[in-house]
């Protein structure tokens, strides 16, 4: 895989009460006006990658 994954994350960070509201709402009451129309075919998946997280160190504190 020669993509590289730019780690990039919205400006905009909800707090608590703005996920309150927005689990709160209906699914009618959400405005999804700007996102297109996502047309699905039998091309659809021709184009997909699978994508595996980053490999990580994993860290463990015990304490006592």
């Amino acid at each position: 895989m020669s993509e590289k994954l730019t780690g990039k994350v919205s400006k905009h960070r909800m707090n608590e009460a703005d996920w309150k509201r927005f689990h709160a709402m209906s699914d009618e009451e959400i405005d999804t006006s700007d996102i297109p129309e996502l047309e699905i075919n039998d091309n659809f998946w021709y184009k997909a990658k699978v994508i595996k997280p980053l490999d990580e160190e994993t860290t463990t504190e015990v304490t006592h």
